[in-house]
């Protein structure tokens, strides 16, 4: 039993130490997006190394374009955006490695969350990931941004999230011709 005991005592620093919670793991501790990032080529990206710890705050929006249960939430990180600009369209695109994700922009604040009409992903991509194209924001307007892996789970979980302002195509014919 005394080798037991002193086996776990040994181990547990180990389990402390082998991923950490992520900065933005908390709304209140979102990562703010500078919007001039977004006019770049590459847009702004940001890599989690291990998203596994991320927990579910109680006032965390429900989810509703999960596939399954809505009310699972699972591990979610935050992103922040207001930009001064009028409206404007934005890819976002997430890769994740090893876990399905969804990814879906809400105006508001925790427990008062108002979802962003056709911003909210789960399986849009190839390989599950989840993706959203050309969607429509305001200017100054503050934007909360969630990336969500449907259920807790304590396995390894990297994140690669990027934004990036869309393409916006003129159309100069008014009249269907043959």
């Amino acid at each position: 039993m005394r080798c037991l005991v002193v086996g776990l005592v040994a181990l547990m620093p180990t389990l402390a130490m082998a991923g950490s919670v992520p900065s933005n793991d908390d709304w209140a501790n979102r990562i703010q997006i500078n919007p001039a990032t977004l006019q770049l080529p590459g847009g702004f990206s940001d890599s989690q190394p291990d998203i596994a710890l991320a927990t579910t705050e109680g006032t965390d929006p429900i989810l509703a374009c999960k596939n399954g249960d809505t009310q699972q939430r699972g591990n979610t990180v935050w992103y922040g955006l207001n930009f001064a600009s009028p409206g404007q369209n934005f890819h976002v695109n997430l890769s994740a490695l090893g876990y399905d994700d969804i990814v879906a922009i809400y105006t508001g604040t925790p427990g008062n969350f108002r979802p962003v009409v056709g911003a909210c992903n789960d399986d849009g991509a190839s390989g599950f990931a989840a993706a959203l194209a050309g969607v429509r924001l305001e200017g100054n307007v503050d934007y909360s941004i969630v990336v969500a892996r449907p259920a807790q789970n304590p396995n390894p979980a990297s994140l690669s999230f990027n934004i990036r302002s869309a393409p916006v195509y003129t159309v100069t014919k008014t009249a269907d011709t043959l």
